[in-house]
């Protein structure tokens, strides 16, 4: 029964390692960065967030847990490396 579990953690963290190095590789695989930790979910609150769902084209998603300045520094970074994600709640056009 360990085993079973110990090789079922080991694959969901490779899933999110490999989710991880596609967004790094390719940004553009973002569709919708979703902040949940705070209440403001509108654009320019998304810096204040902690964490942040990414979603992928391939219908994957990662969750970003980050301190609040390496937020920032990774929300700036995806929108001028994609300026078509969509930051904030799903149903707030932007």
């Amino acid at each position: 029964m360990a085993a079973i579990l110990f090789a079922m953690g080991m694959n969901h963290v490779r899933n999110r390692y490999i989710a991880a190095r596609k967004v790094s590789d390719n940004p553009q695989l973002v569709y919708w960065a979703q902040p949940t930790t705070n209440a403001h979910t509108a654009v320019g609150k998304a810096n204040d967030c902690k964490i942040l769902i990414l979603h992928l084209r391939d219908g994957t998603q990662i969750e970003v847990g980050l301190p609040p300045a390496e937020m920032r520094k990774c929300i700036e970074w995806l929108t001028v490396q994609n300026p078509s994600i969509r930051l904030g709640a799903y149903d707030v056009s932007s």
